[in-house]
Formats: structure tokens, sequence, C-alpha cells
């Protein structure tokens, strides 16, 4: 189990990548995952592996071996805590979406939504906890918290630290369009930014710089901000004893 694990949280393209990248360069070894890539895991898996024209047996088989190689062998029964018939539910949801999906960021905070709705909102957490603590890094980074109980969970290990990269909305736009994280982002407008950070996959995300230990501003200079995480970064790495 890791000596440390840092929690990077903050909206959209606020510089929480960044800060992972400064934490790698200060800390050799460390390793990082992202709330994120189960998810996009998951949608690459239904492309591959669901039958588009295949019988409706045929589609819930298949989604239920996409969704238990992504997010554990018992989701399943977690979703009949919920529903009588989570298969059935999540391939209802699946119809409206397009295939074969494309990573836009509508599709992945849609299907955030419905996997959480049917299979328990701690799905994101149980994964994320399982990777970092399959981890044989000294130093792990959770980046893109996004809800207070996936923040919960991951604080049930001793070891683990929160910041909170907080900068305007206007900024996180500005570096958001370049990156091309997803299809679509680059020709996405201020308004749709806006109209994306206020669906359900992200709207808790500003109130957790309330619960976070730490807040970096990220308002001034890519230089400042390497500063400000290189000294938190070896402040908790004397204190953990990293």
């Amino acid at each position: 189990m890791p000596k440390l694990v840092l929690g990077y949280i903050g909206p959209n393209a606020s510089g929480k990548t960044t800060a992972t990248e400064i934490t790698k360069e200060e800390c050799l070894g460390a390793e990082s995952f992202r709330f994120s890539t189960p998810l996009r895991e998951c949608q690459h898996c239904i492309n591959e592996l669901v039958p588009i024209t295949g019988t409706p047996r045929e589609q819930r088989e298949a989604y239920a071996v996409v969704l238990k190689k992504v997010y554990g062998e018992d989701i399943i029964e977690r979703g009949l805590v919920i529903s009588p018939n989570p298969l059935h539910r999540f391939q209802r949801r699946m119809k409206k979406f397009v295939f074969p999906l494309v990573e836009r960021r509508e599709n992945l905070q849609r299907l955030s939504t419905d996997i959480r709705q049917i299979f328990g909102e701690d799905t994101f957490a149980r994964r994320m906890v399982r990777d970092v603590m399959a981890s044989t890094a000294l130093v792990v980074i959770v980046e893109g918290i996004r809800r207070r109980g996936d923040m919960l969970a991951l604080q049930q290990m001793k070891n683990f630290f929160t910041a909170f990269i907080d900068t305007t909305l206007e900024r996180c736009y500005e570096w958001s369009v370049p990156r091309k994280e997803n299809v679509g982002d680059d020709v996405m407008t201020f308004t749709e930014f806006k109209r994306a950070g206020r669906r359900e996959a992200e709207r808790e995300i500003a109130s957790l710089i309330h619960e976070a230990d730490v807040v970096i501003r990220n308002n001034g200079t890519k230089e400042e901000l390497v500063r400000s995480v290189r000294s938190l970064v070896r402040e908790k790495c004397e204190e953990y004893g990293v």
C-alpha cells in the first residue's frame, strides 16, 4: 500500500493534470490514476464487445462482461440492491446513445450518471480504491475526484490528502480548448463549456473546495503553480516519511 495518496480535485481543465505531472517529477516512481480512465475503458469495451445487431439477450450478456471487467465481478449484485433488473435498465439507457460511442464529454457524463444510478453511487470509488490499494508505488496520485462520496471513500485511507486546484471558469475554458481531450472540445463555445460544467456528473465539484485539505489557487503563471505544488508535495512526503 502506498505511503502517501494525493487527491487532486477541481473543475475541468483547472490544472489537475499539470499538478499530477509536477508531482511525478518531484516523486520519481509515483503512479497516477484518473477517475475518468475506467469510464473511457468502459466505453471502449462497449464498442468492442457489445453486438449492436445482436439479440437483446446477447447485448445484455455483453454489457455484463464489460461492466464486470471494468468495475468488478460483484457489480451486477450491487445493482440488484437498487432494482430487480439492473442489466435491463442499463440496456434501455444505452439505447439513447449513438453507436459506436465517441469520446465526447457529453457521452462520458451521461454514461457516468447511468452507471452510478443503476449500479450504485460508489461504483467509481470502489474501482479507484482497488487500484490505489494494489499499487506498489510509494506515492499515488488520484486525479479528478468529482463527488463528496468518492472523497469519503478514499478518506478511509489514513494516508490520503486532498488539494483543490482552483481557478476561474474563463481560464478553464481557455486551457480546455487546445488540449482536445475529447472529441469536439476544440470547437466548444464558452456557453457550451459552462453548460457541460452544470451537468449532473460535474455538479458537485465546486462544493468540494470546502472539503479539501488545502486549496491551490491557479490564477497566475505555470511557474507559480509549479512552486505551489512542489512545496505541497515536499511537505507531505516529509510528513508521511516518503
